[in-house]
């Protein structure tokens, strides 16, 4: 099985040393039609804040999105994660 999931690398100006997030979000791409609620969800958060949407709890991809999570905290980033049910409420 090969994997599925392409790494690519940044665009050049987002590798600059002195470009730095607000907060990240990560997302199926199923959740772009609710941009307003979780950008609003994501603005809330501290700065340096990670809001992490997970599919849901049968969606092949959970797992990819529970193991980013954890690696984000195990590098001391503050995490949010929140359930594609809780965007859409």
């Amino acid at each position: 099985m090969t994997n599925q999931h392409r790494f690519i690398k940044p665009p050049k100006d987002l590798s600059r040393r002195h470009v730095r997030f607000d907060n990240i979000a990560l997302l199926p791409g199923d959740m772009l039609p609710y941009r307003a609620t979780w950008e609003k969800i994501a603005g809330n958060l501290p700065a340096g804040s990670s809001l992490i949407v997970l599919p849901p709890s049968r969606h092949p991809q959970r797992r990819l999105y529970e193991t980013i999570a954890n690696r984000l905290r195990s590098l001391g980033r503050p995490i949010r994660l929140i359930s594609a049910e809780q965007v859409l409420r």
